[in-house]
């Protein structure tokens, strides 16, 4: 990078030199506690990986043993972090294996305990939303009353959080799990679902964090929705709002779309050719723009 001629380079390193050159063997009986916790870290994290794949192609048995070792590599780095000062990166890796482990295990609670333990130790940390994150979409997958309020209730644990990046998703995967939860007990009862509660936590999710992708997507059910109730003015208001108050969001184009089907549900042809015809100037070759040109053509004819 610096020329054609020879440069000299040179490094110095420590060999720790045992009764084995096993690079394995060297690290296994290290003096040094944060050398042999990152070790069991380590392992502990490959047997995770082992377990999530007996996990997902059905062999739950195997899984579990996996599990089950790398638990007992992560009690050693624990057993390791009372007796000497390992780095805090090294305590919070394990803790964040630690629930991976129960999670291959199906123990929800155990992995949400971890979780709480991990922000008892450091209140600032930022591993802990991610974990919970998982842990709410694994209850609510589950998809019973009781494991879906349990997924909300883990989901606001992560809205509660101060400093945590998944906020906005954390508030959208509430109005997810609440209008499943409506729609699977409306199907129950065969009555008419009332999606309003599920709305009501996506507008929070759009106007509480206005920035992020999720913002768009409430936006978007909250639209659907009005326009399924044929409540078309209250789906206008909205639209409005949006175009005034989110002049640069990527997702503009589709909220056009939506606002010309709008128009054309209370009758207002050139009102929503005017829409369509903004998406195919505007925002050409999305998949919003396609549907626009099959809109407008049917308009015409």
């Amino acid at each position: 990078l610096r020329g054609t001629k020879p440069e000299i380079r040179s490094a110095e390193a420590y060999a720790l030199v045992g009764g084995s050159t096993e690079p394995q063997s060297i690290v296994a009986h290290a003096s040094e506690a944060t050398v042999q916790a990152k070790k069991l870290l380590l392992e502990a994290q490959l047997l995770c990986k082992w377990g999530n794949i007996f996990k997902d192609t059905g062999l739950q048995a195997n899984a579990k043993s996996k599990a089950d070792e790398g638990l007992e590599r992560v009690a050693e780095i624990m057993q390791l972090a009372k007796r000497y000062s390992l780095d805090r990166q090294v305590v919070e890796d394990s803790y964040e294996v630690k629930w991976s482990l129960y999670l291959v295990k199906d123990s929800l609670n155990d992995a949400i305990r971890t979780c709480q333990e991990l922000v008892r130790l450091y209140p600032d940390t930022t591993l802990a939303d991610r974990a919970f994150m998982e842990i709410g979409k694994a209850r609510s997958a589950e998809k019973t009353p009781e494991s879906r309020n349990h997924a909300i209730n883990v989901f606001q644990s992560i809205v509660r959080l101060p400093n945590s990046p998944l906020k906005a998703e954390a508030q959208f995967r509430i109005g997810e799990t609440i209008e499943d939860s409506i729609r699977d007990g409306a199907a129950k009862s065969r009555r008419k679902p009332d999606y309003s509660p599920a709305m009501l936590a996506y507008r929070t999710c759009a106007e509480t964090y206005p920035s992020s992708s999720y913002a768009g997507e409430s936006f978007k059910k909250v639209i659907d929705y009005y326009i399924a109730m044929r409540d078309y003015a209250r789906a206008e208001e909205t639209l409005e709002r949006v175009f005034q108050d989110y002049l640069d969001a990527p997702w503009l184009d589709e909220m056009l779309l939506k606002w010309g089907v709008v128009c054309h549900r209370q009758g207002k042809k050139e009102e929503a050719k005017e829409k369509f015809g903004r998406i195919l100037a505007e925002y050409p070759g999305g998949q919003p723009a396609a549907k626009a040109a099959t809109f407008l053509k049917k308009l015409e004819q």
